[in-house]
C-alpha cells in the first residue's frame, strides 16, 4: 500500500510543459493539450486550476502568496494569464 503525505500547507508550482487539458476541450480525448495562448488573458479560479491540474483551493492559497499574479475586484479573483505563467517559470526555475 502506498503511504499517503499530507500535503494541505504545501503549494508546488508546476511548470508549464505540464499543462492540462482546458475544460475548452474537455470531454474532447485525442486533443493535445491546449497552449497558454489559447487562453483567455484573464483567468478565473477555477480555469487556472484545470489549466495545471490541481484542485481549486490548491489556487485559493497560492492566491495568499505574497507574490502571487492576482486581480481583486471585490469578492472576485481574477488571474491574469501571462503573469501567471510568468510566475510559474520563476517558481520553477
Amino acid at each position: 500500500m502506498k503511504e499517503l503525505r499530507d500535503t494541505t500547507n504545501e503549494v508546488r508550482a508546476i511548470p508549464p510543459q505540464l499543462v492540462r487539458y482546458s475544460s475548452l476541450n474537455a470531454g474532447a480525448e485525442g486533443h493535445a493539450p491546449i497552449s497558454w495562448d489559447d487562453l483567455p488573458l484573464v483567468l478565473s479560479v477555477e480555469q487556472a486550476a484545470k489549466v495545471v491540474g490541481v484542485g481549486n483551493r490548491a489556487v485559493y492559497e497560492m492566491v495568499r502568496i505574497t507574490g502571487f499574479p492576482v486581480v481583486r475586484c471585490g469578492r472576485i479573483i481574477r488571474i491574469p494569464r501571462d503573469a501567471f505563467r510568468q510566475w510559474l517559470n520563476n517558481r520553477v526555475g
